[in-house]
């Protein structure tokens, strides 16, 4: 129980952050087809950003993180604008590649400015310490975590639900066609749905930056989570982006507790594998019936 307890309390905010990358996968996929193999190393880029303010500049913290994430917003956009929207006959397996170069080339870039020394510790964001609860110690950067990622995902489902902006996302991940001949401007809509994912990628990167230290590669393995749970309880669910980052995170955690991480990616991408043979749309995925 000593291990156990703890293990899940950190297991769960762990998968917070997994979820808030699966959602950002989910929604960028239902509102344009595609999903961002950049997203990691766009939040990383971003991550490095503050912590040049921080370290460079001196600048105040919660200043350079608003600026961290205004950066990463207009990241967002000015890629989507200047290397995504502009398809060949609409293909998306073309934009999917693209996604993958970009990853490549913000690697490059921050190696190109930021290689020697890495990694680098960045400076607490969260409560250093914890406390002890009948023998057990408990990590208040833990509850943190959990208690941001929760805010930030009630705040976007209650977005999604009850605004224009929200609504005519829905819309436009149900049909952009139909939204296109409303008057919806999609590729406008589509920029923000971009620059909005690419902050959620950095808010992962900055809350998780005390303990992965920061470097180049530092989001990859969120980023493979986050994947791997948007896909197994499906690209076109919502709350199933949710529910399979904590899954993975309980899982991962409890398991590499006490078993390894080996073990614990054994049993994670085994499992993904079989869901996605049984029911390749993902465990909360809808199949998409096209009348023809």
């Amino acid at each position: 129980m000593n291990l156990l307890l703890p293990a899940v309390i950190s297991g769960v905010a762990v998968g917070m952050l997994y979820g808030l990358l699966a959602f950002a996968t989910v929604v960028l996929f239902k509102a344009t087809g595609t999903v961002n193999f950049a997203q990691g190393t766009m939040g990383a880029l971003s991550a490095f950003v503050v912590w040049r303010m921080l370290n460079g500049y001196g600048m105040n913290t919660a200043l350079a993180v608003v600026l961290g994430l205004v950066f990463s917003v207009l990241l967002g956009v000015v890629t989507y604008q200047l290397a995504v929207r502009f398809r060949d006959g609409g293909d998306a397996g073309n934009t999917l590649v693209r996604t993958l170069a970009l990853s490549l080339l913000f690697a490059a870039l921050i190696d190109r400015l930021w290689s020697a020394g890495q990694p680098f510790q960045f400076p607490q964001l969260l409560t250093p310490g914890g406390f002890s609860l009948a023998g057990i110690r408990f990590s208040y950067a833990a509850f943190e975590t959990l208690a941001v990622a929760a805010v930030l995902l009630t705040g976007f489902g209650l977005l999604f639900r009850f605004t224009n902006v929200g609504l005519l996302t829905r819309a436009m991940a149900d049909s952009r066609e139909v939204t296109r001949l409303l008057g919806v401007r999609n590729r406008r809509l589509a920029a923000a749905v971009w620059g909005v994912t690419a902050a959620l990628g950095a808010v992962v990167a900055l809350l998780s930056a005390h303990t992965l230290f920061l470097s180049t590669s530092m989001m990859d393995a969120y980023l493979l989570y986050g994947f791997t749970a948007a896909i197994a309880f499906g690209l076109t669910s919502l709350p199933g982006s949710i529910i399979g980052g904590l899954v993975i995170g309980l899982i991962g955690n409890v398991v590499s507790t006490y078993q390894g991480s080996d073990w614990a990616n054994i049993l994670m991408f085994g499992v993904l594998v079989v869901v996605l043979i049984i029911r390749p749309q993902g465990l909360l995925g809808r199949t998409e019936v096209r009348r023809v």
